[in-house]
């Protein structure tokens, strides 16, 4: 397991990754900056972490939620 805090996740989107086209939600971890897999990821689909499972829903309906719960997690500051 592995969490990353709203206010380090940024950029939630889905996209396809390659060579399978299985798409998922990839999104920017500032805690991940730097790291080997982060920079992999980057290359691959542009952001450096990604969600593992879509939770029965499309990537790109899970990838609207997730940033809509991030704003509403940041905003209550």
């Amino acid at each position: 397991r592995h969490s990353v805090r709203w206010q380090a996740a940024t950029g939630f989107e889905a996209v396809a990754i390659p060579p399978s086209g299985l798409r998922m939600v990839v999104f920017d971890d500032a805690g991940a900056k730097g790291r080997a897999l982060g920079k992999l990821s980057v290359s691959l689909v542009g952001r450096n972490s990604g969600v593992p499972d879509t939770y029965d829903m499309s990537a790109g309906d899970l990838a609207g939620l997730m940033a809509q719960w991030r704003e509403r997690a940041v905003s209550r500051r």
